[in-house]
């Protein structure tokens, strides 16, 4: 996948999690819009996640040995800065129920964008 802007990865990232609370028993690699699945033009990314493909094209960039996670579009609201193992991200993968899926992937689909006043 060729590296798209910021604007368009976030708006990428809000359809694969608005499709996931609408679907809540569903995967990342399931989102049909994927090639892989029938998709017409979004093939594969890094962790199937948008702003991860995004942080590590970037990254690749402008520090090759760093940590890409400073470089995600969008703002986890963690110290680190990244969907670390207090993050949405994390709550959302070893939800039960449909409802507490449906609550994380609402609050990933809807984080703010990252300014990156931390980087400079």
């Amino acid at each position: 996948m060729d590296c798209l802007c910021k604007s368009e990865v976030i708006e990428k990232h809000q359809k694969l999690w608005d499709w996931l609370y609408h679907h809540p028993y569903r995967e990342k690699y399931d989102w049909p819009e994927w090639e892989v699945n029938g998709g017409e033009e979004i093939d594969e990314t890094d962790g199937f996640c948008f702003c991860c493909h995004f942080a590590v094209t970037i990254s690749k960039l402008i520090n090759p040995c760093g940590d890409s996670c400073v470089f995600c579009p969008l703002d986890w609201g963690t110290e680190s800065g990244r969907c670390d193992g207090h993050s949405a991200y994390s709550k959302w993968i070893v939800a039960k129920t449909s409802k507490t899926r449906k609550k994380y992937a609402a609050i990933i689909r809807d984080l703010p964008e990252n300014k990156y006043e931390k980087l400079f």
